[in-house]
Order: structure tokens, then sequence, then C-alpha cells
């Protein structure tokens, strides 16, 4: 059945059980429900998805109010149950105005109630559910401050995004924000290292940018069988990536060609400082950005700096336009894959811009250097 389901899925591979003493004793799940006000021709879907499969979406007719789902799972996995009031189908619904509740599934059984509408149901006899509970609780706030901060953007005026004063004072309450949600999630998972939504909480950390020893610290504080389920071995190999291209590592090798068809790689710029830009034509933040590094490279290319562009483009055409109409000099690399790009995915990039500064001996000793950072940054390397 072909769905444009919309709704909120955490599609992220599954999770663990949370309860390692108590995992699973029976094959699979048992989700008995009772919606008080609801009758025929509602419809109730449970949807989630499994990594062998893929999504599932199981449907149930209400009959007096009550519904069951039946099925089986891997690991504790996130799931919407999605009323349909009218039985016309999940397809029709509008994104908006759905009616649903996220859900956990792991192999017991448990109950879910409500009065009328499932957004405001209450799931009993699930130990990961009602450690959803407290976890969404332990973040409410903090959750609050984050969309409040974008709400207040969206309603800034062009004029007053460019404004540097209201830039560095947006800059701060993000950063503040930022290190509001480290030390949050860092005691969720100092105290709960056993609950599945630690690994949640370690994803965030990951998002964070928090500091990678911690990351790797608190990951192998966690019990085996989280850390091998498959969401567990998925964020390993993020945690992993983060240790090879945090500062003080040696750059990860790699090998691409530019526009002209040359094999470039990291160790042609081995005596030079090196930026390694991660760009691409389509990204607004990154054009914004090209600028910041003209001025740069036209200051400091001559005392021994270097930049690298790896562009995430899918097409030639743009990537060579971008570079022509931004004046980028130096030299460009793309394997044309999108996000997908190769030496993105060694670099675990997932957004952009973002780069590494590299320095003669191919160590990281900066990320992230934006704007008068970069310059500042540079001004202090070469002030001799």
């Amino acid at each position: 059945m072909k769905q444009k389901y919309f709704l909120r899925m955490l599609l992220r591979c599954t999770g663990a059980a949370l309860l390692w003493g108590c995992a699973s004793k029976q094959e699979g799940f048992q989700l008995e429900g009772k919606i008080k006000n609801l009758k025929h021709p509602a419809t109730i879907y449970l949807v989630y998805a499994v990594a062998d499969t893929g999504r599932v979406i199981d449907s149930a007719r209400i009959q007096d109010g009550v519904f069951a789902f039946t099925g089986s799972v891997p690991d504790t996995t996130p799931a919407d149950l999605v009323v349909d009031h009218a039985g016309l189908g999940l397809d029709k619904l509008n994104r908006e105005t759905a009616d649903y509740l996220r859900i956990y599934l792991h192999n017991n059984a448990f109950s879910v109630t409500a009065t009328d509408s499932i957004n405001k149901g209450t799931v009993k006899g699930s130990a990961v559910n009602d450690a959803f509970i407290t976890y969404n609780a332990l973040l409410k706030g903090w959750r609050e401050r984050n969309q409040q901060l974008l709400a207040e953007v969206q309603r800034m005026t062009p004029e007053q995004r460019a404004d540097i004063a209201m830039q560095k004072q947006l800059e701060a309450r993000q950063r503040a924000i930022a290190e509001e949600g480290i030390r949050t999630m860092e005691s969720y998972i100092g105290k709960y290292p056993g609950v599945y939504f630690s690994l949640d909480a370690l994803a965030q950390l990951l998002t964070l940018k928090a500091d990678p020893k911690k990351i790797g610290k608190l990951y192998a504080s966690m019990p085996q069988p989280l850390r091998r389920s498959l969401r567990g071995k998925l964020l390993q190999h993020r945690v992993e990536t983060l240790l090879t291209t945090s500062i003080g590592a040696k750059v990860p090798a790699f090998t691409q060609e530019d526009i002209n068809g040359r094999l470039i790689q990291p160790s042609n710029y081995t005596g030079k400082y090196l930026l390694l830009d991660f760009w691409a034509s389509w990204c607004g933040p990154c054009r914004q950005e090209n600028p910041n590094l003209v001025a740069a490279y036209r200051s400091y290319q001559s005392k021994g700096f270097e930049i690298l562009g790896i562009s995430l483009d899918e097409s030639a055409e743009k990537w060579q336009d971008a570079i022509f109409r931004d004046g980028l000099t130096w030299t460009q690399v793309s394997d044309l894959k999108g996000g997908r790009n190769a030496i993105a995915q060694l670099y675990g990039i997932t957004a952009i811009p973002q780069n590494f500064l590299i320095d003669p001996q191919g160590t990281i000793i900066a990320t992230n250097l934006r704007g008068n950072a970069l310059q500042d940054k540079l001004k202090e390397l070469f002030k001799n």
C-alpha cells in the first residue's frame, strides 16, 4: 500500500530493549487499545519501521471503541498510532491535523486507552513508554527554548538578520541553549545508561557537537546489549567517525577528482595550513560564507594557507557555476553524489557548511571556523 506518510516518524533504525534483565520472553508484541467515544467507520493505523523489511503499516477497525495489534520487532521500535476518524484511508489524512500518538513497540503485552483522541492516550504496562514520558518531560523546557528562538528568527526582517550585533546576540543565545542541552543529555545518560532513550540522548549530543571524548566515554558506559542493537551500532559508527575527525586527530586520508579530473588528497598540502570546506551550490549559508573564505584566502594564501573545497553537489554545471560566480580560486573536488559524497561520509558530515582546519603536519586543529573566527585563527597562526 503506497503511502504519502508525513508524520514525524523516527525511521532511524530501531534501538534496544529498555530493560535487558527482563528482555521479552514472548515472541512478539500484543497491543490492545480502547478509545471510548470512537465507533465504525473509524480506522486506526500502526506505523513503524524495521531494518530488514522497511516501513510497516498495519490497520485495524475500531469496534465499539476497541482495537488490537500483534506483531514482532527485533528491538525497541518507535511507532505511531494514527486514527482515521472518517475511515477514508491513511493517505487522505492532513499532516497538520492528523490524530496520532507516538509509542514504542517492544515484544510484550501493553495497552493504550483514550476518550476520543488518540493524541491524548495513556500507555500502560510498558516500561519503555513510561521512560519515554520521563525523557520528554526532562527535555520539555529545553525544546521550548529552542522553538522560541527559532520562531523569533523566523519573524525577523532580512535587515535584522543581517545586523552584526543581532547576529552575535543570537549566536550567544543559541550557544547557551546548546550548552544546556549538552548538560541535560550527559546527565541523563549518566543516570540511565541502560535505558533505550540514552541512545537518543547520545544522538542529540552528536548533533550538539559535544566534547568527542565525553561522547565516547558515555557510549562505552552503556551496557553491551544496548550498544549491540542496530541503532547502537549505527551510533557507534558516528561516535568513531567523530573521534577520528576531532581536534587533535590526524586528518583522515581520501582521494577525489577535481574539476579537471586530477586526483587530489590531503597529503598534497603537507607543510601548509589547509581548510577542508564542505559546501554545495544549493546551500544558502555556504554561499553566504564564501565571501569570508575568499577574503581569508587572499590575505593568507601567500603565507602558507590553502583551502580545499569539497562539494556535495550532484550537478556539475551548477557546481562549476557557483565556483565561478563566488570567485572560488582554490581547488575544488566532488564525486557529484550529493550527500552521499565519499569524503562527506568519511568525515560524518550531516549538515553544511562545515570545515576542518589542518596544520602543516596533518593534524586537525580547529573545526567550523566561520566569519571572523576564521580570520582570527589565521591571524593567530601567522602572527610571526
